[in-house]
């Protein structure tokens, strides 16, 4: 496990904040941005198809997509819910969560009141790292990378492996996901790219309405949810690569 740190050159490509609410099958998707400098306005639809009839069901406009003029920022708001994505180049926390909730405050007052059923905070990294050799050098940048059995001697091209993790409390919880790319995929001569990707997240019910109180408490919990992303991410990489990042 490295030592947890600031990282001035950090491999987030993607920040996600995401609410997952009571579906309000009679709410009406923004068609404009409420805010100014998200300039592409995109609808969001959904169709299901049948197999066994093969009849294709249309749903209909369920929200709609705001991009910024610098691509960096996404909103989709939706009937279940809203999803905030921060592209790289990351800034840090207080900008994510500056931005994610002047949508959060739009979107309550648009739905009046909101019943929350599931919050998550989502890191997408990408890390670069100087793996020449799977079996000599990848323990020296991650901690938990999968092992084929010893008894093969053939040489690991890629991997995907899943791991879900449950707080002390049962109450935080996260889908942690290391992918290691094949070679074609690689930064650089004698790099490879490993995703570390981690999905930190509370199933919880609770009531929210578009108050200062409402929004200050959602904040402490994605502030609880930010802390556990944090313990899991250190915990995955070794001090080598901090080093790398710093």
């Amino acid at each position: 496990m490295a030592e947890p740190c600031h990282l001035t050159n950090a491999p987030i490509t993607e920040a996600v904040v995401d609410l997952r609410v009571h579906p309000y099958e009679n709410f009406e998707p923004p068609r404009t941005s409420p805010i100014a400098d998200y300039l592409d306005v995109q609808p969001i639809t959904h169709h299901e198809i049948a197999l066994d009839t093969r009849q294709i069901v249309d749903h209909g406009r369920i929200g709609s997509k705001f991009t910024s003029a610098d691509e960096r920022r996404i909103v989709q708001i939706r009937k279940d819910g809203l999803t905030f994505s921060r592209l790289e180049p990351y800034t840090d926390w207080s900008d994510v969560w500056r931005s994610a909730a002047e949508w959060i405050q739009f979107y309550l007052e648009h739905r009046k009141r909101v019943e929350i059923r599931r919050i998550a905070l989502r890191y997408i990294n990408r890390l670069a790292l100087p793996i020449k050799d799977y079996e000599v050098d990848v323990k020296q940048f991650l901690t938990a990378p999968p092992e084929p059995p010893p008894e093969l001697k053939y040489p690991v091209a890629s991997f995907l492996s899943q791991v879900k993790i449950a707080g002390h409390d049962n109450r935080l919880q996260a889908t942690i996901h290391q992918v290691l790319l094949p070679v074609e995929q690689s930064a650089s001569p004698g790099h490879r790219i490993v995703v570390l990707d981690i999905d930190a997240f509370v199933e919880e019910v609770f009531q929210i309405t578009a108050s200062t109180e409402g929004l200050e408490g959602l904040l402490r919990r994605f502030q609880a949810l930010r802390a556990f992303k944090n313990e899991l991410f250190f915990a995955f990489i070794t001090d080598q690569t901090v080093a790398m990042y710093k």
